[in-house]
């Protein structure tokens, strides 16, 4: 405990403006040290001299402005002194390079003057300046304000891809990894969540047919019963790119979701009969050569073809239970020379030949060691979508009504859509794949359901991942897509708990003056007193004690209830800090951000995020950029806030 309260205490005492002037008068009455003279106070050019010289090698401007108020005057600003030493060029040499601003504040009143808060200021705090201090906390602040997102944001992740049949499909490795693994370890899984979602992006076009059958009942609510089926259709022919296009479509015909749909199984059957009969063993598709099927163009030859067809297969064609023309019959009385079915089945015959066109051509690439470009590949695939479009066509022609041909229309439609998931793959494209797979649940999904949406918002997060080049771009698209580690739950685990915390985040406020330390001296120089106010918004990080209740049940979270007591506020330091890594701060005091305050806030169950609702008042420091600290006098804010929890030390649990 004393481990704790030594440094609060410490805390509390530098954030007075009378500690400062305590330490200030203790540090005039030391001895030489680290190359600078005790000040006392008077001009004295020797002293001055060398103190001026290693402020200045420091680039501490506010030591510099420190000496040379004493010979400029006590209530000149930065710039002001800057604008003097241009008349003394021994002078202005030494001072050159420093910041043209500075946020010293040397025009409210002498007791508040850069002097008495700032000169050597740094032996109190064993060798740390404030600048350090309130930095140092801001970068803690700062880091663990995104850790506690980016987990947050996982976790979100996580629940949603399990939740979520169809993504759960989707992203099966993805799903694995995260369950797998500890995701307040979360810098340890991102690698391997970015293999998982490379693997699974490359699995898509086989993982999305199992996603729709699980979200059958939603997908056939859409699309209809025949729409169901064509679209899974169109990703097996797509899936099986490799098997010869007599195979597939005979493996197509015997596939069990076929028999979903009565008229899709006819027109299928249909197209495994006639390849069937078309069969070589020589040929690249499994069917006759381009030479053989050349023949089949004499019409003659043609219509014997389909005679001899007919009788041959009238056991399994019986089965297909067609009434050609709304009546009972056979399809031998039906398919006659000269008409439309017999037209519609030379048209399947052309599909045929044009696919094996299509190989041939693709073979003689081969044998010249040449390179099949995807689009080749991708317009030969085409050609069998189109293949199994007219074979279940046939069907509608035999019967009229008994297919909806709009139904086929948006079978290409969504062909074209799976074809294009396929090639983005084959492309590693895969920006083109999500916007192709979000186009795919456009159409399949009802507008209101929400996959969609989720879809769209950890596909573009996915893509981050896997096109990040090291570790460092991983974390950096995480926190991307997190923006705004775990011990906020102690909150919401146990009865009641005691803690230094600290919150950041943004708020709304009415400000005002009136009461406040430049109120008070404003009448003391009898001026009107300061009545009105303003709204305010801005970037709040207060740093105080925690009091809060949470669950009476360890093993169940809940929200939590936190009374707040704050002492200081770095907002702006923290949001510097989220921005800029590297640069360094403008000289602090701990006057700038001494914030006393109290809060009521309302922790929401399994997140940082936190509501808060309480009066504050100051700080002075509102704003900071590289080299400039924006200082206002203290005002009382009165408001609320939207914060993410992060307690910095655990004081007190209940158990």
């Amino acid at each position: 405990m004393r481990k704790f309260f030594a440094p609060l205490f410490l805390l509390l005492f530098t954030c007075s403006g009378y500690s400062q002037t305590i330490l200030s008068n203790l540090e005039r009455s030391m001895p030489e040290q680290n190359n600078f003279y005790k000040d006392n106070g008077l001009m004295d050019p020797f002293i001055d001299a060398v103190n001026l010289y290693n402020y200045a090698q420091q680039q501490d401007v506010n030591g510099v402005a420190g000496v040379l108020q004493k010979y400029f005057g006590q209530n000149k600003t930065w710039q002001e002194i800057r604008a003097e030493v241009e008349k003394h060029p021994l002078i202005r040499e030494l001072i050159i390079n420093l910041p043209i601003n500075n946020n010293a504040r040397t025009d409210i009143a002498p007791s508040l003057t850069l002097n008495a808060l700032e000169t050597n200021s740094t032996d109190p705090l064993g060798g740390f300046t404030p600048t350090i201090i309130i930095d140092a906390l801001a970068r803690v602040i700062a880091k663990r304000f995104q850790e506690e997102l980016n987990i947050a944001y996982l976790e979100q992740f996580e629940n949603t891809v399990n939740e979520s049949v169809l993504v759960k499909d989707l992203l099966p490795n993805a799903l694995t990894v995260l369950q797998s693994n500890n995701l307040l370890d979360y810098k340890t899984l991102l690698p391997a969540l970015r293999s998982a979602l490379h693997q699974d992006f490359t699995q898509i076009s086989k993982n999305l047919p199992d996603a729709i059958e699980s979200e059958k009942e939603l997908i056939v609510k859409s699309l209809g019963e025949d729409g169901y089926v064509l679209l899974l259709v169109a990703f097996y022919v797509y899936n099986h790119a490799d098997d010869t296009p007599a195979v597939l479509i005979e493996n197509l015909a015997n596939e069990s979701f076929i028999q979903e749909d009565e008229n899709i199984g006819r027109g299928l059957l249909l197209l495994e009969v006639i390849s069937r009969n078309l069969r070589s063993s020589n040929g690249l598709t499994g069917w006759l050569s381009v030479q053989d099927l050349d023949k089949l163009k004499n019409p003659k030859i043609f219509q014997a073809f389909v005679g001899l067809l007919l009788i041959k297969e009238d056991g399994i064609l019986s089965t297909l239970n067609l009434q050609p023309n709304g009546r009972t019959g056979d399809l031998i009385s039906d398919i006659l020379p000269g008409s439309a079915s017999l037209q519609a089945l030379y048209d399947l015959y052309r599909k045929i030949k044009n696919i094996q066109i299509k190989v041939e051509s693709m073979n003689i690439l081969l044998d010249k060691e040449e390179e099949i470009s995807p689009s080749v590949i991708q317009n030969y695939l085409e050609q069998i979508i189109e293949f199994v479009n007219r074979g279940i066509g046939f069907i509608a022609i035999i019967e009229p009504g008994s297919i909806d041909t709009s139904s086929l229309d948006r079978y290409l439609e969504m062909a074209e859509i799976v074809a294009n998931i396929r090639l983005a793959i084959i492309e590693v494209d895969y920006g083109k794949l999500v916007a192709n797979v979000l186009g795919l649940l456009e159409e399949i999904l009802p507008a209101e359901n929400e996959i969609r949406q989720l879809y769209a918002k950890y596909g573009n997060l996915a893509i981050s991942f896997i096109n990040a080049s090291d570790e460092d771009a991983i974390f950096t698209a995480l926190e991307t897509a997190a923006l705004p580690v775990n011990s906020y739950r102690i909150k919401q685990s146990y009865p009641f708990s005691i803690s230094l915390n600290a919150y950041a985040g943004a708020f709304g406020a009415y400000e005002t003056l009136s009461g406040s330390a430049f109120d008070d001296l404003q009448k003391q120089l009898g001026n009107e007193a300061i009545e009105k106010g303003n709204i305010t918004f801005g970037v709040a990080a207060p740093v105080g004690l925690a009091f809060s209740w949470g669950s009476d049940d360890v093993a169940k979270a809940s929200s939590s209830f936190t009374l707040f007591a704050s002492l200081i506020d770095i907002g702006a330091v923290v949001n510097f800090r989220i921005q800029e890594e590297t640069s360094l701060l403008p000289e602090l005091s701990f006057q700038n951000i001494f914030a006393p305050g109290g809060y009521l806030i309302y922790g929401f169950k399994n997140s940082p995020l936190a509501l808060a609702a309480g009066v504050q008042y100051g700080p002075e420091l509102r704003r900071v950029t590289v080299d400039v600290a924006e200082i206002n006098a203290q005002a009382w804010r009165i408001g609320a806030a939207i914060l993410v929890d992060i307690p910095l030390f655990r004081i007190y649990t209940k158990p």
